[in-house]
């Protein structure tokens, strides 16, 4: 049976390899000249920006961290620090992270490969949100009150 985590691992790791495999071995299509410098630079911003969101949310979870859709069978819900700002940052931060590694490199076969990181997240993240909403019943206020991966740059909603 292919688990979520394999799944994940290969995906990934994909994401990480097909811009370098692309400028190693030539292969086109990348970014012209003029967009290319402005993208590796955003690519670069993004990567730094990725890091924050995703270490605070693996310190928060600490050992109940799992790769599984899955949660922990102890623990209370986190909805606090950057998990008050949005309910999933890690994924947030594994597709910012892959977009910003694919500008990085100039790599439209690493955003191609991108679109894969995204659809695999999205349904990972409903399969989860189904367990957690089945775990906790306070999950259902947290969900509408916190947007999934986007953050609203205003003050986070109150629960109700």
């Amino acid at each position: 049976m292919v688990t979520w985590t394999r799944v994940q691992t290969a995906i990934l790791t994909t994401a990480l390899v097909a811009p370098i495999y692309q400028l190693l071995l030539r292969l086109p299509p990348t970014f012209p000249g003029i967009v290319g410098a402005p993208c590796r630079l955003l690519g670069a911003i993004g990567l730094v920006v990725a890091i924050v969101p995703y270490v605070q949310a693996r310190k928060a979870l600490g050992s109940r961290l799992r790769i599984e859709p899955s949660p922990a069978a102890a623990g209370d819900l986190i909805i606090s620090g950057v998990f008050g700002r949005v309910r999933h940052p890690m994924y947030a931060a594994l597709v910012l992270g892959s977009v910003a590694w694919a500008l990085l490199w100039n790599s439209v076969w690493g955003l191609f490969v991108d679109t894969l990181v995204v659809a695999f997240l999205g349904a990972k993240i409903r399969r989860e949100e189904e367990l957690l909403a089945e775990m906790y019943p306070a999950y259902a206020a947290y969900r509408r009150a916190v947007p999934a991966l986007l953050p609203r740059f205003q003050r986070p909603g109150k629960m109700s």
